[in-house]
């Protein structure tokens, strides 16, 4: 759903509001996300068909709420207390929430931050702030 959801709503991007009017990454991050998200969404249909498994009472898994709790949080959270910490604060927990050990996941964490504040803020001089 997410996928149909960028993919049909990114051709309506004609330009960026804060960057460079020929930058192509707002109109084309989009339809790139749609496209994978699609592939992925379609990839775990098929195989969930192929593997004809018994079909179990549906039941909620604990562990699916809270990484839908931590990625809404994570959302609301960003305004407030900027990319920084509200990614690391969300990397960490939902890694911690999937059974990953403390010290993965704060490297992990870090890792993800540094290799995205570099990119987009010494690579491409794109500003997290508004």
């Amino acid at each position: 759903m997410l996928g149909v959801f960028f993919l049909v709503f990114s051709f309506d991007i004609t330009e960026s509001f804060i960057q460079d009017k020929h930058d192509p990454g707002p109109r084309y991050l989009p339809m790139i996300l749609g496209c994978l998200l699609l592939l992925g969404g379609g990839s775990s249909a098929i195989a969930k068909l192929l593997a004809k498994r018994k079909r179990q009472s549906l039941r909620i898994d604990p562990k699916a709420v809270m990484i839908f709790v931590f990625t809404a949080l994570y959302i609301l959270a960003l305004p407030f207390l900027g990319f920084h910490i509200s990614t690391a604060m969300f990397a960490i927990f939902s890694m911690l929430c999937l059974g990953v050990s403390p010290r993965t996941s704060i490297i992990s964490a870090a890792v993800v931050i540094i290799s995205v504040h570099y990119i987009f803020l010494v690579l491409f001089s794109i500003s997290f702030s508004s």
